[in-house]
């Protein structure tokens, strides 16, 4: 039997982050949530999870993003659905 692919997903708000490992929504094995501070910080806590969760077991990873988004000079990015 082939083993199901891991996916590994990150939600960004204003709040907090969250990034988790699963084989689907259904199926979460693994999730760390943590509250939006700088960018160089929410990065660095992002890629530190995923780094070792990818030790464990190879993962595809997504990265989701709604409404509106700062680029690096604060200009609003309006983000536009699927």
């Amino acid at each position: 039997m082939t083993k199901p692919v891991l996916y590994g997903g990150i939600e960004g708000g204003g709040t907090k982050f969250v990034c988790a490992v699963g084989t689907g929504p259904e199926d979460i094995q693994a999730e760390i949530r943590f509250p939006t501070t700088t960018g160089d910080e929410v990065l660095a806590r992002c890629i530190e999870y995923f780094q070792a969760q990818q030790a464990k077991e190879p993962l595809a990873q997504a990265v989701e993003t709604v409404g509106e988004q700062e680029d690096a000079h604060n200009n609003q990015i309006p983000m536009r659905g699927p």
